[in-house]
């Protein structure tokens, strides 16, 4: 944990520099800045181990707050964990066979570009298109055992890496409606992890 925290900072001076080349929009009406969200979903994850490269499909949850410069531009962190990630009686080095578990939590900080496009809707600020992209710091464990001889071998680290996505937002009376698709890539095993996600935003 206190890798992904050393990691928050750095980044930051990175994706803080992005809202420069956004545009003021000094006549536009008034809008909350800070949000949070809270979503849930599915993951289409990829993992390698020692050569043996598997995937699996866990669920997903993330927690996210960010500060919103002006219409089009906001910086925001997120915290993301998923289910185990397992590859059961999968053949390793030699007559090996292996039962593989990940457990993963990634913390990112990034830019997020908004396309409010409430003119083709009756309703203001009905429906918003988002982009965002940063930087992660992603702790996996991993444990891997033998199937025969039942030996067992762990693994912690953390990977850093870059992540980015998009989604939309659809507000329906007080209740703003988020989905997404997210990607975090994990560089160390020249892997992946897409995860779809559906949730609420809330605005302050």
């Amino acid at each position: 944990m206190a890798s992904i925290v050393r990691l928050i900072p750095a980044a930051a001076s990175v994706v803080l520099i992005f809202p420069a080349v956004g545009y003021a929009q000094t006549n536009a009406p008034e809008f909350e800045p800070i949000y949070a969200s809270a979503a849930v979903g599915w993951a289409d994850a990829e993992d390698r181990y020692l050569g043996v490269k598997y995937g699996d499909t866990p669920l997903s949850l993330q927690i996210s707050a960010g500060y919103r410069y002006d219409w089009n531009w906001s910086v925001e962190a997120a915290w993301q964990t998923f289910g185990d990630i397992q590859a059961n009686d999968v053949r390793g080095s030699g007559i090996d066979r292996l039962n593989i578990k990940t457990s993963v939590n990634s913390a990112s900080i990034r830019a997020r570009l908004w396309f409010p496009i409430s003119e083709f809707f009756e309703q203001e600020r009905s429906v918003v298109a988002f982009v965002f992209g940063g930087a992660h710091a992603t702790e996996i464990s991993r444990s891997a055992t033998e199937v025969l001889s039942q030996s067992q071998y762990l693994e912690e680290k953390t990977d850093y890496g870059l992540n980015f996505g998009g989604g939309a937002i659809v507000s329906i009376g007080r209740f703003n409606f988020r989905g997404s698709v997210e990607r975090i890539d994990l560089d160390d095993t020249d892997s992946s992890i897409v995860s779809s996600m559906i949730g609420l935003e809330f605005y302050f």
